[in-house]
């Protein structure tokens, strides 16, 4: 393994960091044996990155493994953004009842930048200074306990944790089934504040405040991820290894739809499989566009749970993607075949507006659907005047009081795309049919 310890490293901060709330013994691994790390009780084991930051691994329930009749699998689960610390200190480590729900055992590693500053939220696991080979060192202490235990790995991330499982499938040499939703695929495309922070904490010798607070463009924060040694993006257009097999789920009012999933279509050769499922020639990756809410909203966990019991099960990626093709088990609702390369049209809206237990009722439809990124505002107009207004949400409806004055009503609705182009539609305010 390259990019060992290098003085000046980043040390855990004392305000974002506290190992003894988890309690119990740790266990030591010095990095140089990452690669017989064989963690043989539950409990936080700890991978020696540099001589003050370690990698913390939580392990849980290694005695399901020996469960009689059952293939031997271990669930792998990497964390995304941490929204709001709010004074929370790593390590954070994520799956717990994910793996307490699936019956496996589980190992769930905390990305060691988190512990370097308070308020850092996110750091894909791509490492920082004295440890920029973490991905590389993750797959290898990963690899270990597959070997030791002779077991399948099962890898679930979503978002930032996404990222990390897509540089994972590059290097581990398990056999290991990922399932990852709405993954960043380069960080630099994510949103630039978060970037900045990330490089300031985790390269402060490189990368200065006063040096970042205008890095506002993708290309420059590209650069600024390249000269720090990270690995940033997982696009590639290499095939996978036949060991690995992916299963992509992607939120089509998701943002990220654009700006991470068609570059990562872009490097590879996707057609669509059926229905809203894209399959890469080469390989075993299969890319879901589903519906889950607006914006960057993962499905519910009951999809992922359903889910992965079929991989654990031991379906092949191909019957995990005709599941997710055909709705079955609810899983994945029936929707109009998507393409996400297709040009976008300009917005067609309709509105309705019923009048129905004191209020108006007013609902924007728009085509084609479904359509990423739009907002929807409302007014309420009694004889041409604006009597109330619903400001620009997600949600495509709202309701309002019927004033008390007398008038005609009608309901104006604007639909507004990601672009800031504005449909403007309205509608008389009608009785609900009886």
């Amino acid at each position: 393994m390259t990019g060992g310890p290098k003085d000046g490293a980043p040390r855990p901060h004392p305000d974002a960091y506290d190992l003894a709330r988890w309690g119990g013994a740790v266990s030591r691994t010095a990095r140089t044996d990452a690669g017989g790390w064989a963690p043989d009780r539950d409990g936080v084991h700890q991978i020696a990155l540099t001589e003050e930051q370690p990698l913390d691994i939580l392990v849980q329930g290694l005695d399901r493994l020996d469960r009689p009749g059952r293939e031997r699998v271990i669930l792998v689960c990497l964390s995304g953004a941490v929204a709001g610390r709010n004074g929370e200190k790593a390590p954070f480590f994520s799956g717990a009842r994910l793996a307490q729900i699936l019956d496996v055992p589980l190992i769930a590693p905390s990305d060691p930048s988190l512990a370097l500053e308070p308020t850092l939220a996110l750091g894909w696991y791509a490492g920082h200074e004295g440890a920029t080979d973490l991905p590389q060192v993750l797959a290898t202490v990963i690899d270990a306990a597959a070997r030791t235990h002779g077991a399948r790995l099962l890898v679930a991330g979503g978002s930032g944790g996404g990222f990390a499982a897509l540089l994972l499938a590059r290097l581990l040499n398990a056999r290991a089934d990922i399932l990852i939703w709405n993954p960043q695929t380069k960080i630099e495309n994510y949103f630039p504040r978060f970037v900045k922070h990330y490089l300031r904490v985790a390269f402060p010798s490189r990368h200065t405040y006063d040096q970042l607070t205008s890095a506002l463009g993708h290309e420059t924060l590209r650069a600024a991820l390249s000269a720090s040694g990270v690995s940033h993006t997982v696009c590639q257009s290499s095939p996978l290894r036949r060991n690995i097999s992916i299963i992509y789920m992607q939120n089509i009012h998701d943002l990220h739809v654009e700006k991470h999933t068609i570059p990562f279509m872009n490097e590879l050769s996707f057609q669509r499989y059926s229905g809203n499922v894209f399959n890469e020639n080469n390989s075993y990756i299969y890319i879901y566009f589903g519906l889950w809410g607006e914006g960057h909203v993962p499905p519910p966990q009951a999809v992922l749970v359903t889910i992965l019991k079929w991989m654990l099960a031991g379906a092949t990626p191909a019957l995990v993607a005709q599941g997710l093709a055909r709705g079955r088990e609810n899983v994945a609702p029936v929707l109009p075949d998507y393409d996400p390369f297709a040009p976008e049209t300009p917005l067609r809206v309709s509105v309705t507006a019923l009048r129905r237990d004191g209020q108006v009722h007013a609902r924007a439809s728009v085509l084609p659907t479904p359509r990423a990124g739009v907002t929807f505002a409302f007014y309420l107009i009694r004889d041409g005047q604006r009597e109330a207004m619903r400001w620009y949400r997600p949600e495509p409806e709202a309701s309002f009081d019927i004033p008390e004055a007398p008038g005609r009503l009608s309901v104006r609705a604007f639909a507004r795309d990601r672009d800031g182009a504005t449909t403007i539609v309205s509608a008389p305010v009608a009785d609900e049919a009886p």
